[in-house]
């Protein structure tokens, strides 16, 4: 079982669903969470109450499209706490549109913040993880990185892309005692998943995933330790094809 106290991790799309589930999860497990998100304001919000319960978060405006966003996140976590132990890739988005229909602008923005971004934020703390010779990093995929559905090409492509960057990174950063895991959900419950619920007429809530089923996910990683480490974690809805 791995010890978060005075953890420091950094979680994108803290503001709401699997994100903001975490940022609570973390914090109560005594770690020093750094939650980020483009809406501050629920940022701040949330970890205002957390520190009402007595936990602690730390709100910090991030936009994945933008490096010096990215830059800028970073530095300020660095300046507050020194380091970043954690880093949970969370923050996505997605274009419903069939390939014929979607804008260029649409598929560029799926992909600079679902891969582009993971990228670039991953650079900016490795330093930091090799240093220490510890560190985890844990991107939250879909089974999208592993299957086409229509109209989500541009949602597919960026979690394949996803799938292949976290193989290599972990290859690049095992000799530094960096663990690197993908964990892919089915279907889940959030405000992100609206939008294809109504298309597809699937009112069925009930046969989802949670925000809450996926974090117990990744802490199932996070506490590995010793000779044990998972590369990919699927999770599927229970009435959705085993093993496709």
């Amino acid at each position: 079982m791995t010890d978060f106290k005075d953890k420091v991790v950094f979680i994108t799309g803290g503001s709401r669903g699997i994100g903001k589930e975490l940022v609570y999860t973390l914090a109560k497990e005594g770690a020093q969470v750094v939650a980020c998100a483009r809406n501050i304001d629920k940022l701040i919000e949330i970890c205002n109450d957390l520190s009402e319960q007595g936990f602690k978060a730390y709100p910090i405006k991030l936009d994945l499209e933008s490096e010096e966003s990215i830059k800028g996140a970073v530095a300020k976590t660095i300046s507050l706490f020194g380091t970043v132990d954690i880093l949970i890739n969370n923050a996505g988005v997605q274009e419903l549109s069939p390939v014929s229909d979607m804008s260029t602008e649409a598929f560029d923005k799926v992909m600079n913040v679902n891969i582009r971004g993971v990228f670039i934020l991953t650079r900016e703390v490795l330093p930091y993880m090799k240093a220490k010779k510890w560190g985890k990093i844990v991107s939250i995929g879909s089974l999208s990185g592993r299957r086409g559905y229509p109209e989500q090409a541009a949602y597919c492509a960026s979690k394949h892309a996803l799938v292949g960057f976290t193989k290599c990174l972990a290859y690049e950063v095992q000799k530094d005692n960096i663990g690197v895991c993908i964990v892919a959900p089915g279907g889940v419950l959030t405000d992100m998943s609206k939008d294809l619920r109504i298309s597809r007429g699937d009112t069925n809530e009930a046969a989802w995933l949670t925000p809450t089923q996926i974090v117990e996910g990744v802490m199932f990683v996070l506490n590995q330790e010793g000779a044990c480490f998972t590369d990919e974690l699927v999770l599927r809805r229970f009435a959705s094809e085993p093993w496709r």
